[in-house]
C-alpha cells in the first residue's frame, strides 16, 4: 500500500479497512514504546505534518520522492512525446523545450497537491466541526455577547450646554440567529422557503499573500452568503473561537445601540 514510501491512491484500501489497519498497527506500536512503521518517504511525511506548504516554493529535491524525480526527468526528456501526460498534470501553457521550467514546476505542484488534498480536506472538515460547536455553544450560553465597542456620535441637542455625554456602546448579537444575520444579512429562514446556502471557503495561503502578518480574520460577503476562513490561524478549537468571536464583534454594522 506504500510503494516507495508513497500511499497508493486507492479507494479499495479505504473500503476494505487496509489503511485503517495500518494506522491501528502504528498507533499500537507507538503506545507500547516501539518504533512506528517506516512506510512513508521523508518528503511524504513532511507534507503530512506541514500541509500548508506554499505551492510557489516547491522544488524537486525537497518535495518529491526519488521515484517522483525519475518520473519527472523521463517526462522532460521529450516534452513533445509526453504532451498528454503533461496536460494530465494540469499544465495549460505552451509545450516546448523553451518552457521546460514552467512545465517542471507545474508537474511538481500537481504531484504535491494530489498528496496534500486529503490532508487539507481533513483540516477543513475539522474547521466545520469547530463552527458547529461554536454555534451550539452560543445556544447553550446566550448571554455571551462578544466584545463591546464604543460608538461615535455627532448629536448636538443643546447649543453650548455642558453635560456628560452618554457613551453609546455596540454589542454584537452572538446568538445563532445573530451570527446567521452576519453571514447572510437575515436572521430567519427565507420567507419563500428556498434553502439557505452559505458558501464556505478556506484560505490556506494567507501567509503567502501577506508574509509579514501575524493574524487575520474570517471575511464575509453577506450578499453573496459567503465566508472565508484563514486556515493557518484557526487550527485548534480555541484559536477558531477567539478569531471567530473577534470577527463577529468587529465586523458588525455601524448603528446606534
Amino acid at each position: 500500500m506504500f510503494p516507495r514510501g508513497i500511499p497508493v491512491d486507492s479507494t479499495l484500501h479505504i473500503q476494505n479497512g487496509n489503511f485503517k489497519a495500518c494506522g491501528e498497527i502504528t498507533a499500537a506500536s507507538l503506545a507500547q514504546g516501539g518504533p512506528a512503521l517506516r512506510c512513508f518517504d521523508a518528503t511524504v511525511y513532511y507534507l503530512l505534518v506541514n500541509p500548508s506548504i506554499s505551492l510557489q516554493e516547491l522544488n524537486c529535491e525537497t518535495n518529491l520522492t526519488a521515484s517522483d524525480r525519475i518520473l519527472l526527468d523521463s517526462i522532460l526528456e521529450d516534452v513533445m512525446k509526453n504532451t498528454n501526460t503533461i496536460i494530465d498534470h494540469g499544465y495549460t501553457g505552451i509545450i516546448d523545450d523553451s518552457h521546460i521550467g514552467e512545465i517542471r514546476q507545474s508537474i511538481v505542484v500537481s504531484i504535491v497537491t494530489k498528496r496534500s488534498r486529503s490532508t487539507r480536506k481533513k483540516i477543513e472538515e475539522s474547521m466545520m466541526d469547530f463552527l458547529q460547536d461554536f454555534l451550539f455553544g452560543r445556544e447553550d450560553k446566550p448571554c455571551v455577547s462578544g466584545y463591546a465597542q464604543a460608538l461615535a456620535t455627532s448629536d448636538d441637542d443643546s447649543a453650548g450646554a455642558e453635560r456628560e455625554q452618554e457613551q453609546l456602546v455596540l454589542s454584537p448579537e452572538c446568538t445563532a440567529a445573530g451570527i446567521m444575520g452576519w453571514l447572510t444579512g437575515q436572521k430567519h429562514k427565507p420567507l419563500d422557503e428556498e434553502p439557505l446556502t452559505v458558501t464556505v471557503r478556506f484560505n490556506h495561503d494567507c501567509a503567502m499573500h501577506n508574509p509579514n502578518h501575524r493574524i487575520c480574520y474570517p471575511t464575509v460577503r453577506a450578499c453573496a452568503k459567503e465566508i472565508s476562513f484563514p486556515v493557518p490561524h484557526t487550527k485548534t478549537a480555541e484559536e477558531f473561537n477567539d478569531v471567530f468571536m473577534v470577527a463577529i464583534s468587529k465586523g458588525q454594522t455601524f448603528e446606534k445601540a
